[in-house]
Protein backbone atom coordinates (compact mmCIF):
# COMPACT_ATOMS: atom_id res chain seq x y z
CA UNK A 1 0.00 0.00 0.00
CA UNK A 2 2.75 1.97 1.29
CA UNK A 3 4.43 1.75 -2.30
CA UNK A 4 1.69 2.41 -4.45
CA UNK A 5 1.10 5.32 -2.75
CA UNK A 6 4.21 6.66 -3.24
CA UNK A 7 4.23 5.41 -7.16
CA UNK A 8 0.49 7.88 -7.28
CA UNK A 9 2.68 10.42 -5.58
CA UNK A 10 5.09 10.39 -7.68
CA UNK A 11 2.68 10.29 -10.76
CA UNK A 12 0.98 12.93 -9.54
CA UNK A 13 4.60 15.41 -9.27
CA UNK A 14 5.16 14.46 -13.02
CA UNK A 15 1.87 15.23 -14.17
CA UNK A 16 2.10 18.62 -11.82
CA UNK A 17 5.38 19.60 -13.54
CA UNK A 18 3.64 18.63 -16.85
CA UNK A 19 1.29 20.72 -16.76
CA UNK A 20 3.42 23.83 -15.56
CA UNK A 21 5.79 22.78 -18.08
CA UNK A 22 2.80 23.62 -20.80
CA UNK A 23 1.16 26.44 -19.01
CA UNK A 24 0.19 29.62 -20.61
CA UNK A 25 2.21 31.19 -17.66
CA UNK A 26 5.07 29.42 -18.15
CA UNK A 27 5.41 30.99 -21.66
CA UNK A 28 5.29 34.62 -20.03
CA UNK A 29 8.06 33.18 -17.87
CA UNK A 30 10.07 32.43 -21.53
CA UNK A 31 9.17 35.50 -23.06
CA UNK A 32 9.83 37.98 -19.97
CA UNK A 33 13.33 36.21 -19.99
CA UNK A 34 13.50 37.13 -23.80
CA UNK A 35 12.90 40.83 -23.46
CA UNK A 36 15.74 40.92 -20.55
CA UNK A 37 17.99 39.45 -23.48
CA UNK A 38 17.00 41.60 -25.88
CA UNK A 39 16.84 44.44 -23.27
CA UNK A 40 20.72 43.67 -22.42
CA UNK A 41 21.53 43.37 -25.94
CA UNK A 42 20.10 46.95 -26.61
CA UNK A 43 22.49 48.13 -23.85
CA UNK A 44 25.58 46.38 -24.61
CA UNK A 45 27.13 46.99 -28.81
CA UNK A 46 27.01 43.28 -29.80
CA UNK A 47 29.66 42.15 -31.52
CA UNK A 48 31.44 38.65 -32.63
CA UNK A 49 34.57 40.38 -33.27
CA UNK A 50 37.45 38.91 -31.07
CA UNK A 51 38.76 42.27 -30.03
CA UNK A 52 35.20 43.37 -28.71
CA UNK A 53 36.17 43.77 -25.34
CA UNK A 54 39.20 45.17 -25.73
CA UNK A 55 37.38 47.91 -27.94
CA UNK A 56 34.18 48.06 -25.21
CA UNK A 57 37.14 48.65 -22.25
CA UNK A 58 38.78 51.52 -24.86
CA UNK A 59 35.33 53.19 -25.03
CA UNK A 60 34.94 53.27 -21.64
CA UNK A 61 32.03 50.70 -21.15
CA UNK A 62 30.68 50.29 -17.42
CA UNK A 63 30.95 46.81 -15.84
CA UNK A 64 33.77 45.37 -17.87
CA UNK A 65 34.23 42.81 -15.19
CA UNK A 66 30.61 41.05 -15.38
CA UNK A 67 30.12 42.02 -19.37
CA UNK A 68 33.34 39.98 -20.11
CA UNK A 69 32.37 36.78 -17.50
CA UNK A 70 28.94 36.47 -18.86
CA UNK A 71 30.01 37.38 -22.45
CA UNK A 72 27.51 40.28 -22.69
CA UNK A 73 28.83 41.86 -26.29
CA UNK A 74 28.27 38.46 -28.05
CA UNK A 75 25.47 37.45 -25.51
CA UNK A 76 23.42 35.56 -28.67
CA UNK A 77 26.08 33.10 -29.01
CA UNK A 78 26.33 32.01 -25.25
CA UNK A 79 25.72 28.92 -23.96
CA UNK A 80 23.18 29.96 -21.53
CA UNK A 81 21.22 32.01 -24.25
CA UNK A 82 21.25 28.31 -25.59
CA UNK A 83 19.90 26.86 -23.16
CA UNK A 84 17.11 29.03 -22.55
CA UNK A 85 16.21 28.94 -26.07
CA UNK A 86 16.43 25.04 -26.36
CA UNK A 87 14.05 24.69 -23.30
CA UNK A 88 11.63 27.29 -25.02
CA UNK A 89 11.36 25.25 -28.49
CA UNK A 90 10.87 21.93 -26.62
CA UNK A 91 7.83 24.10 -24.10
CA UNK A 92 6.01 25.21 -27.75
CA UNK A 93 6.97 21.91 -29.06
CA UNK A 94 5.13 20.01 -25.52
CA UNK A 95 2.43 22.83 -25.46
CA UNK A 96 1.55 21.95 -29.60
CA UNK A 97 1.12 18.64 -29.18
CA UNK A 98 -0.87 19.41 -25.44
CA UNK A 99 -3.08 21.40 -27.60
CA UNK A 100 -3.39 19.77 -30.31
CA UNK A 101 -4.24 16.35 -28.65
CA UNK A 102 -7.86 18.67 -26.91
CA UNK A 103 -8.74 20.15 -29.87
CA UNK A 104 -9.04 17.15 -31.70
CA UNK A 105 -11.45 15.97 -29.50
CA UNK A 106 -14.92 17.38 -31.06
CA UNK A 107 -16.73 18.97 -28.45
CA UNK A 108 -19.59 16.96 -26.10
CA UNK A 109 -23.01 18.48 -25.77
CA UNK A 110 -25.07 17.39 -22.93
CA UNK A 111 -28.63 18.51 -22.37
CA UNK A 112 -28.84 21.65 -19.82
CA UNK A 113 -31.88 22.65 -17.90
CA UNK A 114 -32.82 27.20 -17.94
CA UNK A 115 -30.92 27.34 -14.60
CA UNK A 116 -27.72 26.18 -15.92
CA UNK A 117 -28.06 28.94 -18.33
CA UNK A 118 -28.87 31.92 -16.11
CA UNK A 119 -25.75 31.00 -14.35
CA UNK A 120 -23.75 31.64 -16.93
CA UNK A 121 -22.28 35.42 -17.38
CA UNK A 122 -23.91 35.88 -20.43
CA UNK A 123 -27.25 35.00 -19.86
CA UNK A 124 -31.42 36.32 -20.11
CA UNK A 125 -34.25 35.38 -21.24
CA UNK A 126 -37.37 36.68 -23.27
CA UNK A 127 -40.94 35.71 -23.09
CA UNK A 128 -42.57 35.39 -26.53
CA UNK A 129 -46.48 36.49 -26.63
CA UNK A 130 -47.31 33.31 -28.41
CA UNK A 131 -46.64 29.81 -28.36
CA UNK A 132 -43.98 28.50 -31.18
CA UNK A 133 -41.88 25.98 -31.84
CA UNK A 134 -38.18 25.19 -31.73
CA UNK A 135 -37.98 25.68 -35.74
CA UNK A 136 -39.18 28.75 -35.91
CA UNK A 137 -36.33 30.01 -33.41
CA UNK A 138 -34.15 28.05 -35.65
CA UNK A 139 -34.98 30.17 -38.67
CA UNK A 140 -35.12 33.45 -36.49
CA UNK A 141 -31.15 32.03 -35.45
CA UNK A 142 -30.24 31.41 -38.78
CA UNK A 143 -31.32 34.45 -40.39
CA UNK A 144 -28.93 35.89 -37.80
CA UNK A 145 -25.73 34.09 -39.40
CA UNK A 146 -26.21 31.03 -36.91
CA UNK A 147 -25.97 27.38 -37.56
CA UNK A 148 -26.90 24.58 -35.86
CA UNK A 149 -24.74 21.74 -34.38
CA UNK A 150 -26.87 20.42 -32.13
CA UNK A 151 -30.44 20.20 -31.46
CA UNK A 152 -32.33 18.37 -28.51
CA UNK A 153 -35.93 17.58 -27.67
CA UNK A 154 -37.29 16.01 -24.84
CA UNK A 155 -41.10 16.56 -25.67
CA UNK A 156 -43.21 18.53 -27.59
CA UNK A 157 -42.97 21.35 -25.30
CA UNK A 158 -39.22 21.79 -24.05
CA UNK A 159 -36.70 22.44 -27.05
CA UNK A 160 -33.23 23.25 -26.82
CA UNK A 161 -30.46 24.55 -29.24
CA UNK A 162 -26.80 25.07 -29.56
CA UNK A 163 -25.74 27.42 -32.42
CA UNK A 164 -23.24 29.36 -33.35
CA UNK A 165 -22.17 32.39 -35.83
CA UNK A 166 -18.49 33.07 -36.99
CA UNK A 167 -15.49 31.12 -38.19
CA UNK A 168 -14.58 28.22 -35.72
CA UNK A 169 -11.56 29.24 -33.50
CA UNK A 170 -10.81 25.49 -33.15
CA UNK A 171 -10.23 25.49 -36.85
CA UNK A 172 -7.72 28.23 -36.36
CA UNK A 173 -6.17 26.75 -33.36
CA UNK A 174 -6.22 23.66 -34.69
CA UNK A 175 -3.80 25.33 -37.96
CA UNK A 176 -1.41 27.95 -36.40
CA UNK A 177 -0.45 24.92 -33.62
CA UNK A 178 0.14 22.73 -36.26
CA UNK A 179 2.17 25.77 -37.92
CA UNK A 180 3.85 25.40 -34.48
CA UNK A 181 5.08 22.44 -35.28
CA UNK A 182 5.46 22.77 -38.26
CA UNK A 183 8.16 25.62 -37.97
CA UNK A 184 10.05 23.58 -35.29
CA UNK A 185 10.24 20.73 -38.07
CA UNK A 186 11.75 23.55 -40.42
CA UNK A 187 14.33 24.45 -37.61
CA UNK A 188 15.42 21.42 -37.28
CA UNK A 189 15.84 20.53 -40.95
CA UNK A 190 18.01 23.99 -41.30
CA UNK A 191 20.17 23.28 -38.25
CA UNK A 192 20.76 19.67 -40.06
CA UNK A 193 21.47 20.89 -43.18
CA UNK A 194 22.25 24.53 -43.41
CA UNK A 195 25.96 25.63 -43.87
CA UNK A 196 27.05 28.98 -43.89
CA UNK A 197 30.66 31.11 -44.67
CA UNK A 198 32.19 34.23 -44.94
CA UNK A 199 35.00 35.33 -47.90
CA UNK A 200 36.95 38.65 -48.44
CA UNK A 201 37.22 38.72 -51.81
CA UNK A 202 39.49 42.14 -53.60
CA UNK A 203 38.69 43.88 -56.56
CA UNK A 204 38.99 41.50 -59.49
CA UNK A 205 39.81 38.41 -57.26
CA UNK A 206 37.88 34.93 -58.01
CA UNK A 207 37.09 32.41 -55.42
CA UNK A 208 35.17 29.09 -55.01
CA UNK A 209 32.58 28.43 -52.97
CA UNK A 210 30.97 24.69 -52.14
CA UNK A 211 26.82 23.76 -53.24
CA UNK A 212 26.89 21.48 -50.56
CA UNK A 213 29.62 21.46 -47.60
CA UNK A 214 30.86 18.31 -45.84
CA UNK A 215 30.23 20.45 -42.51
CA UNK A 216 26.57 20.71 -42.07
CA UNK A 217 25.04 18.53 -39.01
CA UNK A 218 23.41 16.18 -40.91
CA UNK A 219 27.10 15.23 -42.90
CA UNK A 220 28.20 14.80 -39.66
CA UNK A 221 25.80 12.49 -38.26
CA UNK A 222 25.87 10.49 -41.70
CA UNK A 223 29.45 9.78 -41.32
CA UNK A 224 29.40 9.23 -37.84
CA UNK A 225 26.07 6.55 -38.89
CA UNK A 226 28.72 5.17 -42.52
CA UNK A 227 25.84 6.48 -44.88
CA UNK A 228 27.44 7.02 -48.12
CA UNK A 229 27.90 10.71 -49.13
CA UNK A 230 28.62 12.26 -52.56
CA UNK A 231 32.57 11.99 -52.97
CA UNK A 232 33.07 15.64 -54.31
CA UNK A 233 30.71 18.46 -54.14
CA UNK A 234 29.53 21.07 -56.81
CA UNK A 235 31.11 24.25 -56.97
CA UNK A 236 30.49 28.09 -58.20
CA UNK A 237 32.65 30.97 -58.85
CA UNK A 238 32.14 34.31 -57.00
CA UNK A 239 34.17 37.19 -58.37
CA UNK A 240 34.28 40.63 -56.95
CA UNK A 241 33.74 43.19 -60.63
CA UNK A 242 33.69 46.39 -58.75
CA UNK A 243 33.38 47.85 -54.69
CA UNK A 244 32.30 51.29 -53.85
CA UNK A 245 31.24 53.03 -50.94
CA UNK A 246 29.39 55.61 -49.98
CA UNK A 247 29.44 58.34 -47.72
CA UNK A 248 27.11 60.95 -46.10
CA UNK A 249 27.74 64.07 -44.43
CA UNK A 250 26.27 64.32 -41.06
CA UNK A 251 25.64 67.35 -37.94
CA UNK A 252 26.78 65.99 -34.90
CA UNK A 253 24.85 66.72 -31.52
CA UNK A 254 26.44 69.00 -29.03
CA UNK A 255 25.32 69.35 -25.55
CA UNK A 256 26.84 69.80 -22.17
CA UNK A 257 28.92 67.31 -20.58
CA UNK A 258 28.15 67.74 -16.70
CA UNK A 259 24.67 65.17 -16.47
CA UNK A 260 23.14 67.79 -14.51
CA UNK A 261 23.62 70.79 -16.75
CA UNK A 262 22.24 68.05 -19.48
CA UNK A 263 19.43 67.62 -17.81
CA UNK A 264 18.74 71.23 -17.76
CA UNK A 265 19.29 71.65 -21.30
CA UNK A 266 17.37 68.57 -22.52
CA UNK A 267 14.05 70.64 -20.25
CA UNK A 268 15.07 74.10 -22.17
CA UNK A 269 16.33 75.45 -18.87
CA UNK A 270 19.75 76.72 -18.20
CA UNK A 271 22.21 78.63 -20.13
CA UNK A 272 23.00 75.96 -22.69
CA UNK A 273 21.14 74.66 -25.29
CA UNK A 274 21.13 70.96 -27.11
CA UNK A 275 21.66 71.49 -30.76
CA UNK A 276 23.41 69.61 -34.07
CA UNK A 277 26.55 71.64 -35.32
CA UNK A 278 28.92 70.71 -38.10
CA UNK A 279 31.82 70.14 -35.68
CA UNK A 280 34.39 67.60 -35.57
CA UNK A 281 34.57 64.72 -37.79
CA UNK A 282 31.26 64.58 -39.59
CA UNK A 283 31.59 62.45 -42.93
CA UNK A 284 30.16 58.88 -41.70
CA UNK A 285 30.16 55.91 -44.27
CA UNK A 286 26.83 55.13 -45.08
CA UNK A 287 26.63 52.52 -47.33
CA UNK A 288 28.78 49.88 -49.62
CA UNK A 289 28.04 48.11 -53.15
CA UNK A 290 29.49 44.86 -54.14
CA UNK A 291 29.23 44.14 -58.22
CA UNK A 292 29.53 40.29 -58.10
CA UNK A 293 30.30 37.79 -60.88
CA UNK A 294 28.69 34.09 -60.51
CA UNK A 295 31.02 31.48 -62.54
CA UNK A 296 29.50 27.87 -63.33
CA UNK A 297 32.17 25.51 -65.23
CA UNK A 298 33.59 28.80 -66.30
CA UNK A 299 30.80 30.64 -67.70
CA UNK A 300 29.38 33.60 -66.48
CA UNK A 301 25.62 32.96 -65.37
CA UNK A 302 24.93 36.07 -63.49
CA UNK A 303 26.04 39.91 -62.69
CA UNK A 304 24.30 41.72 -59.56
CA UNK A 305 25.26 44.30 -57.69
CA UNK A 306 24.34 43.75 -54.07
CA UNK A 307 24.34 46.36 -51.18
CA UNK A 308 23.28 45.46 -47.32
CA UNK A 309 20.07 44.17 -47.25
CA UNK A 310 19.61 43.10 -50.78
CA UNK A 311 21.22 40.21 -51.12
CA UNK A 312 22.06 37.72 -54.12
CA UNK A 313 20.61 34.14 -54.13
CA UNK A 314 21.77 31.52 -56.75
CA UNK A 315 21.41 27.90 -56.66
CA UNK A 316 19.98 27.75 -53.11
CA UNK A 317 22.68 30.08 -51.87
CA UNK A 318 22.22 33.46 -50.01
CA UNK A 319 25.46 36.15 -50.68
CA UNK A 320 24.94 39.32 -48.71
CA UNK A 321 27.23 41.86 -48.17
CA UNK A 322 28.16 41.79 -44.26
CA UNK A 323 31.08 44.28 -44.43
CA UNK A 324 34.77 45.63 -46.25
CA UNK A 325 38.45 45.31 -45.38
CA UNK A 326 40.96 47.43 -46.21
CA UNK A 327 44.67 46.63 -47.13
CA UNK A 328 47.31 49.80 -47.77
CA UNK A 329 51.35 50.28 -47.92
CA UNK A 330 52.62 52.71 -45.63
CA UNK A 331 56.32 54.38 -46.13
CA UNK A 332 57.97 55.39 -43.37
CA UNK A 333 61.05 57.32 -44.35
CA UNK A 334 62.64 54.83 -47.11
CA UNK A 335 61.30 52.33 -45.50
CA UNK A 336 57.42 50.74 -46.79
CA UNK A 337 55.01 48.95 -44.84
CA UNK A 338 53.52 46.61 -47.22
CA UNK A 339 49.79 45.05 -46.97
CA UNK A 340 48.90 46.70 -43.63
CA UNK A 341 45.31 45.92 -42.80
CA UNK A 342 42.74 48.76 -41.65
CA UNK A 343 41.94 48.85 -37.88
CA UNK A 344 44.62 46.00 -37.03
CA UNK A 345 47.58 47.31 -34.89
CA UNK A 346 51.11 47.13 -36.00
CA UNK A 347 54.48 48.34 -35.15
CA UNK A 348 57.20 50.24 -36.42
CA UNK A 349 60.80 49.53 -35.48
CA UNK A 350 62.65 52.51 -34.11
CA UNK A 351 59.19 53.94 -32.53
CA UNK A 352 57.20 53.06 -28.99
CA UNK A 353 54.13 51.74 -28.84
CA UNK A 354 51.47 50.54 -31.23
CA UNK A 355 50.15 52.25 -34.52
CA UNK A 356 46.81 51.98 -36.32
CA UNK A 357 45.50 53.00 -39.68
CA UNK A 358 41.54 53.53 -39.60
CA UNK A 359 39.54 52.71 -42.09
CA UNK A 360 40.02 55.06 -45.29
CA UNK A 361 37.13 57.41 -46.14
CA UNK A 362 37.42 57.58 -50.36
CA UNK A 363 34.65 56.99 -52.62
CA UNK A 364 31.88 59.55 -53.03
CA UNK A 365 30.41 62.27 -50.42
CA UNK A 366 26.77 63.48 -50.05
CA UNK A 367 27.17 66.32 -48.52
CA UNK A 368 24.81 68.00 -45.82
CA UNK A 369 23.96 71.15 -48.07
CA UNK A 370 22.80 68.46 -51.36
CA UNK A 371 26.12 68.53 -53.17
CA UNK A 372 28.00 65.52 -54.44
CA UNK A 373 31.92 65.44 -53.75
CA UNK A 374 34.53 62.63 -55.03
CA UNK A 375 36.54 61.89 -51.68
CA UNK A 376 40.42 61.93 -52.35
CA UNK A 377 41.42 58.74 -50.41
CA UNK A 378 42.65 59.30 -46.55
CA UNK A 379 42.58 58.02 -43.57
CA UNK A 380 43.52 58.81 -39.87
CA UNK A 381 46.27 57.34 -37.91
CA UNK A 382 46.11 56.76 -34.41
CA UNK A 383 48.84 55.62 -31.42
CA UNK A 384 48.67 54.12 -28.41
CA UNK A 385 51.25 53.81 -25.93
CA UNK A 386 53.56 50.74 -25.19
CA UNK A 387 52.50 48.86 -21.79
CA UNK A 388 53.36 50.72 -18.47
CA UNK A 389 53.26 54.11 -19.79
CA UNK A 390 50.11 55.53 -18.56
CA UNK A 391 46.68 54.63 -19.49
CA UNK A 392 46.71 53.02 -23.19
CA UNK A 393 44.11 55.24 -25.38
CA UNK A 394 44.06 55.49 -28.69
CA UNK A 395 44.77 59.20 -29.99
CA UNK A 396 44.33 60.32 -33.46
CA UNK A 397 48.34 61.66 -34.54
CA UNK A 398 47.97 62.63 -38.41
CA UNK A 399 44.84 62.19 -40.99
CA UNK A 400 47.32 61.40 -44.05
CA UNK A 401 46.04 61.47 -47.48
CA UNK A 402 46.96 58.74 -50.18
CA UNK A 403 50.28 59.90 -52.58
CA UNK A 404 50.95 63.04 -49.90
CA UNK A 405 53.82 62.83 -47.45
CA UNK A 406 52.97 63.46 -43.65
CA UNK A 407 55.01 64.21 -40.88
CA UNK A 408 54.12 62.28 -37.84
CA UNK A 409 56.16 61.31 -34.60
CA UNK A 410 59.27 63.25 -36.36
CA UNK A 411 58.66 61.26 -39.24
CA UNK A 412 57.72 61.33 -42.86
CA UNK A 413 54.78 58.61 -43.50
CA UNK A 414 52.90 58.33 -46.43
CA UNK A 415 49.72 55.55 -47.21
CA UNK A 416 49.33 54.34 -50.95
CA UNK A 417 47.84 51.74 -53.25
CA UNK A 418 44.87 51.71 -50.82
CA UNK A 419 43.18 48.60 -51.82
CA UNK A 420 39.06 47.76 -50.68
CA UNK A 421 37.90 44.16 -50.40
CA UNK A 422 34.24 42.78 -49.91
CA UNK A 423 33.50 40.81 -46.90
CA UNK A 424 30.64 38.57 -48.01
CA UNK A 425 28.54 35.90 -45.94
CA UNK A 426 26.76 32.68 -47.58
CA UNK A 427 24.48 30.95 -46.35
CA UNK A 428 22.23 28.14 -47.56
CA UNK A 429 18.84 27.37 -45.56
CA UNK A 430 17.32 24.37 -46.99
CA UNK A 431 14.16 24.93 -44.50
CA UNK A 432 13.48 28.35 -45.16
CA UNK A 433 10.93 28.43 -47.81
CA UNK A 434 9.03 25.99 -44.66
CA UNK A 435 9.75 28.17 -42.38
CA UNK A 436 8.33 31.56 -43.99
CA UNK A 437 5.13 29.64 -45.13
CA UNK A 438 4.72 28.40 -41.83
CA UNK A 439 5.37 31.59 -39.76
CA UNK A 440 3.28 33.17 -42.01
CA UNK A 441 0.23 30.96 -42.03
CA UNK A 442 0.73 30.85 -38.14
CA UNK A 443 0.81 34.78 -37.35
CA UNK A 444 -2.29 35.27 -39.83
CA UNK A 445 -4.57 32.33 -38.20
CA UNK A 446 -2.88 33.95 -34.82
CA UNK A 447 -4.32 37.58 -35.85
CA UNK A 448 -7.20 35.62 -37.25
CA UNK A 449 -8.26 33.70 -34.13
CA UNK A 450 -7.48 36.90 -31.83
CA UNK A 451 -9.50 39.61 -33.63
CA UNK A 452 -12.27 37.36 -35.25
CA UNK A 453 -15.56 37.52 -33.17
CA UNK A 454 -17.25 34.12 -32.63
CA UNK A 455 -20.90 32.93 -31.00
CA UNK A 456 -22.39 30.40 -29.60
CA UNK A 457 -25.44 30.61 -27.72
CA UNK A 458 -26.98 27.90 -25.84
CA UNK A 459 -31.38 28.45 -26.26
CA UNK A 460 -33.56 26.32 -23.90
CA UNK A 461 -37.09 27.17 -25.29
CA UNK A 462 -40.20 26.24 -23.25
CA UNK A 463 -43.82 26.67 -24.52
CA UNK A 464 -45.61 24.90 -21.82
CA UNK A 465 -47.66 27.71 -20.80
CA UNK A 466 -49.35 28.91 -23.70
CA UNK A 467 -46.23 31.08 -24.23
CA UNK A 468 -42.75 30.67 -25.51
CA UNK A 469 -40.09 31.23 -22.55
CA UNK A 470 -36.81 31.69 -24.26
CA UNK A 471 -33.18 31.57 -22.25
CA UNK A 472 -30.55 32.13 -23.67
CA UNK A 473 -26.87 31.91 -22.62
CA UNK A 474 -24.25 33.34 -25.05
CA UNK A 475 -20.39 32.15 -25.11
CA UNK A 476 -17.92 34.26 -27.63
CA UNK A 477 -14.41 34.33 -28.84
CA UNK A 478 -12.39 37.33 -29.96
CA UNK A 479 -11.77 40.58 -29.60
CA UNK A 480 -14.00 42.06 -31.56
CA UNK A 481 -16.63 39.89 -30.00
CA UNK A 482 -19.56 41.79 -28.06
CA UNK A 483 -21.89 40.75 -25.91
CA UNK A 484 -24.19 43.70 -25.59
CA UNK A 485 -24.48 44.19 -29.09
CA UNK A 486 -25.01 40.49 -29.69
CA UNK A 487 -27.82 40.22 -26.95
CA UNK A 488 -29.97 43.49 -28.09
CA UNK A 489 -29.36 41.29 -32.07
CA UNK A 490 -30.70 38.30 -30.29
CA UNK A 491 -33.69 40.05 -27.93
CA UNK A 492 -34.76 42.47 -30.68
CA UNK A 493 -35.14 38.93 -33.22
CA UNK A 494 -36.86 37.26 -30.85
CA UNK A 495 -39.47 39.45 -29.89
CA UNK A 496 -40.98 40.01 -33.62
Amino acid sequence: MADSGSARERATGQGRLYRTFVSVETSLVFLGVFALFFFLAAIFPQSSEPDRHERYREAGGKFVALVESFDLLNLFHTWYFALVLYLFILHMLLCSLHRLNVLRKRPLFRPFTREELLRRDYSFSILRPAAGSAIDIEKTLKGLGYRRPRYYSEDARVKRLVCERGIRFRWMSLIYHACILITIGGLCVTHLLAFEGRESIAVGERKMVVLDAHTTEWQKLARLLGISQKAESEKIGIELERFITKHVQKPSLQYPNEPSRRLLAAWGLGDEAIRYKMAGDTIHLHDWFSTLNIYENGNLVRRQKIEVNDPLRYAGITFYQIGHRYEMDLEVGDETFRGIVAETPFTIPQMEGEFRLRTPKLGTLYKYDGTVQVLAPSAKLEHRPPIGRGERIWTTVARMVAGEPTEVMHAHMTIADIRGSSVLGYRRGPGGPLLWISTTVLVVMMALRLYLSWYQIRCHADDSTGRTLVTISIRMVGLFASPEREKQRLCDALQK
